[in-house]
């Protein structure tokens, strides 16, 4: 059986403090762009997210190692 020593780093970020459920099921905006033209445009976008997935794309960045080629990328579906 093993045993943990005294002293250890932290297992885990202080970033996603604290971890616990929403306090509601509705999500809210809180903030909003300003702008100042007549232009009807879409200021937001509600959504969540389901799941991951993946695909397969084309590497379009000039530069990079896998340029022009076929390379896997995760996504994320909302």
């Amino acid at each position: 059986m093993g045993s943990r020593k005294k002293h250890a780093p932290r297992r885990g970020s202080l970033g996603v403090r604290p971890r616990k459920r929403a306090s509601r099921v509705v999500p809210r905006v809180r903030s909003w762009p300003r702008l100042e033209t007549e232009e009807v445009k879409l200021l937001g976008f509600a959504g969540y997210k389901v799941g991951m997935t993946h695909a397969i794309i084309v590497d379009d960045r000039p530069g990079s190692p896998t340029y022009g080629r076929e390379v896997f990328v995760p996504v994320t579906v909302v």
